[in-house]
């Protein structure tokens, strides 16, 4: 298939090609990360998302959203508790 680069950025609507890959692997994350019960730690979705590196997908993630990928899964709450070899670790549930 042969498209020019220009026609490519213009069937985007203003957004580049890169631009919407981003957002729609940021969407992914933060639909990992809102999942109920979710087993995965920020860096984990990061790393599922192609994001080689975490601290650039937590920069990323709190432009497109406003809140850190951590504070949005604290926000559910809904993660089930970490075990220790004694039980819920501390003693406090997340």
């Amino acid at each position: 298939m042969n498209v020019s680069v220009r026609t490519l950025h213009r069937a985007f609507d203003g957004e580049t090609v890169m631009a919407y890959v981003r957002r729609r692997r940021l969407e992914g994350a933060r639909s990992d990360l809102d999942r109920s019960g979710s087993p995965y730690t920020v860096a984990e979705v990061a790393a599922r998302w192609q994001f080689a590196d975490p601290s650039h997908f937590r920069r990323a993630y709190r432009n497109a959203y406003g809140q850190s990928p951590r504070a949005a899964g604290d926000r559910s709450s809904r993660a089930p508790a970490r075990h220790g070899a004694r039980g819920v670790i501390g003693g406090i549930r997340p």
